[in-house]
């Protein structure tokens, strides 16, 4: 319901642009009507419009800024008469006093913006802050990124290690294996039948299709281990194996020795 409020405002309200931001407040709250000073110090507001509007105007009127000192509001409220349709201020018949209150309005308003740009530079620095930190967790993770591609590539460094020593594993089993058919053919070729086994495991054929060189170091090696230890584990058997025929056949030669002995005459 629109109504008509008469506010006479006491305090120190006058040549501290408190029309202006009075007239401000009205046009954000859609009132008419119009602001004066009075010559007893005090200022007259009549405003139309919704009486919920009406209210808020009143309410935030007190809580204007310094200089403004409101100690008291005087409402009377009558019926709208839809006399305005703006809401405007009425200058003052001195145009001395009214260039007065015009200037203290704008010392209030450069106030208002050196405080603008002071809370702009304080986030300007909070952001700067902000990016500091940033640029040290992206420094952080670089370094972190550079200790992964070193020990990759420790790693990688120890992986050819290992190959080479299994390299040279491997050659010395083929090593043995020509070492026991040495052994194999001073014995005699008795142990040809226990020999044969070990000679095939330590000289596998080459007939297998060869290796893709896309397989994984770690899968190569596993299986290299894997096939090593089998000929080792088979290689031991078998050398028991002829060390026990070895030393059997030299039982009997010298049972042989000694029976030949005892049948000569004296």
């Amino acid at each position: 319901m629109n109504k008509r409020a008469i506010f006479r405002v006491e305090g120190i309200v006058q040549r501290g642009g408190f029309r202006y931001l009075v007239e401000e407040m009205a046009f954000k709250l859609g009132i008419t009507g119009q602001v004066e000073n009075m010559p007893d110090k005090t200022v007259r507001i009549i405003g139309e419009g919704d009486e919920t509007k009406l209210e808020e105007l009143r309410q935030r009127i007190p809580t204007l800024a310094a200089p403004i000192i409101v100690t008291g509001i005087h409402p009377v409220y009558e019926p709208c008469t839809g006399e305005y349709t703006t809401f405007d201020v009425i200058r003052e018949k001195d145009p001395a006093k009214e260039s007065d209150e015009r200037a203290d309005r704008a010392i209030h308003l450069l106030g208002e913006i050196i405080s603008a740009f002071q809370s702009v530079d304080t986030r300007i620095q909070v952001m700067d802050s902000h990016l500091v930190t940033m640029d040290s967790h992206i420094t952080s993770v670089d370094t972190s990124v550079k200790s992964v591609d070193s020990n990759v590539k420790s790693l990688d460094s120890s992986v050819k290690s290992v190959d080479s020593n299994i390299k040279k594993v491997d050659s010395g089993v083929r090593s043995l294996g020509a070492g026991i058919k040495t052994m194999d053919s001073n014995v005699g070729g008795h142990a040809n039948d226990r020999l044969a086994p070990l000679a095939a495991r330590l000289h596998p054929k080459h007939s297998a299709a060869p290796e893709r060189r896309n397989v994984c170091g770690f899968d190569k090696l596993d299986r290299k281990y894997d096939q090593f230890g089998h000929t080792l584990s088979g290689a031991a058997a078998d050398i028991r194996v002829i060390k026990n025929a070895v030393s059997g056949r030299r039982s009997r030669e010298s049972a042989r020795k000694a029976r030949s002995t005892r049948n000569t005459p004296c």
